[in-house]
């Protein structure tokens, strides 16, 4: 990495090779400049080449998807990118879709309870609209507006939380303000405590997107 000789970027592409493909393109062949960079060296070379293969993905027929839905696709190589692909999923219809029975999305699932939507300790009444909640998390006498609540967050009464990304084991303290925010795993945020609402301040601690999305690393207590 440019500055940083301790750390390399690393490209999270998926690509498949034949073996002796791919080790021809990169050998060495005389006063030739050997092919490095797997998207600026190697797909280019391999494409001149003739051997290259390209799969249409807007093509792509998925049982039981709409015309909305065909060829969706986000780059989340951005926090804003990685937001705004969150957020889709949050949309009355969504543009992407997990309910579709006919192709479901799998992926790792623990053994949780039923997420739960209750009042406070004092009898406040929870509010939760336009969101998602993960098995196992707790909304308590909250407002949640416009969320995706990862397995295992709760969220404390009079707590508002609105336009933000809770991932697993956030804890929200009662009358917590978060706005537009994506909180790593296992974030502690204090009574009280407001976070998305002071940027020029935010960014003394943490990243904060070019349009605003406020990220705090996991295990922050705030």
């Amino acid at each position: 990495m440019p500055g940083d000789p301790s750390r390399c970027l690393a490209s999270m592409g998926n690509y498949v090779f034949d073996t002796q493909t791919l080790i021809d393109i990169v050998t060495p062949t005389g006063n030739d400049v050997t092919p490095t960079d797997v998207g600026g060296d190697v797909i280019p070379a391999l494409t001149a080449s003739g051997v290259a293969h390209v799969y249409d993905f807007s093509r792509n027929e998925v049982p039981g998807q709409d015309d909305r839905e065909k060829g969706y696709w986000r780059d989340v190589g951005t926090i804003d990118s990685y937001y705004d692909a969150n957020m889709d999923l949050l949309a009355p219809v969504p543009v992407f879709n997990l309910y579709n029975d006919e192709w479901p999305v799998f992926t790792s699932h623990q053994s949780q309870p039923p997420a739960k939507i209750s009042r406070g300790f004092g009898g406040e009444p929870a509010y939760v609209d336009g969101s998602l909640l993960s098995n196992g998390s707790i909304v308590s006498g909250a407002h949640v507006e416009r969320c995706i609540v990862s397995p295992g967050v709760v969220v404390h009464y009079d707590a508002h939380v609105t336009d933000s990304i809770l991932f697993p084991g956030v804890r929200v303290g009662p009358g917590a303000r978060i706005n537009r925010c994506i909180l790593d795993k296992n974030v502690i945020v204090a009574p009280g405590a407001r976070i998305g609402f002071d940027h020029d301040a935010e960014r003394e601690r943490f990243t904060v997107s070019e349009r605003g999305i406020v990220v705090v690393p996991k295990g922050y207590a705030i």
